[in-house]
């Protein structure tokens, strides 16, 4: 069974991730990394509710 709103949710979140781990190789160490972290932790929440 596919839960396409859980997937959008996850890509989102790995979207997130994927950000987070390029501003912190280019030294970007700034407001923007626990921002970019607290959203992917958000999309997780959503994707867990979704699926539930």
């Amino acid at each position: 069974m596919t839960n396409p709103d859980a997937i959008q949710r996850l890509r989102s979140a790995r979207g997130h991730v994927d950000a987070v781990i390029r501003m912190i190789e280019d030294d970007r160490y700034c407001v923007d990394v626990p921002q970019q972290i607290g959203a992917a932790q958000a999309a997780l929440d959503r994707a867990r509710q979704a699926v539930k």
